[in-house]
């Protein structure tokens, strides 16, 4: 079983007068204590932080943006999933929550066989308690400009 946990990450310019086109307060799934930003390859660390924060229901069964029937786990550097962002079904059972079946419509190529399940009551009680997770700065790099 697999620890579930969502940082918070405030995104700051890579220079000064850099332009931020995406969200700059983003909600970062975490598997075992690794953003799984991390685990995939280098990727745009999360989602806006609105479609998961208490009462918006994203990583809950009611997604605000999907594609292949599938919510959003990381957004785009753009913005715009459908670009560049990583999809995963989210299955709720009665004592576990399950992602699973990951797809990417940009490079780079995820790991095969991505597969984590976690405690439904823990995962749901880090969705509830986001709101208080203080955020981390965070820089984009050129490997995360996805």
């Amino acid at each position: 079983m697999n620890k579930f946990s969502v940082l918070r990450y405030h995104v700051l310019p890579r220079w000064e007068g850099d332009d931020i086109y995406g969200v700059t307060d983003l909600a970062v799934p975490a598997v075992d204590s690794v953003p799984l930003f991390e685990i995939l390859g280098d990727r745009w660390p999360g989602v806006a932080a609105e479609w998961v924060l208490p009462p918006a229901e994203h990583w809950l069964g009611s997604p605000a943006r999907e594609k292949f029937g599938k919510p959003v786990v990381l957004d785009g550097s753009c913005g715009e999933a459908e670009c560049c962002g990583v999809f995963a079904r989210i299955s709720f059972e009665a004592d576990t929550v399950v992602w699973d079946q990951f797809d990417s419509p940009g490079a780079p190529d995820l790991p095969d066989g991505l597969r984590f399940e976690f405690a439904r009551e823990d995962y749901v009680a880090q969705l509830l308690e986001v709101a208080k997770v203080e955020p981390i700065e965070w820089v984009e790099t050129d490997e995360s400009a996805y």
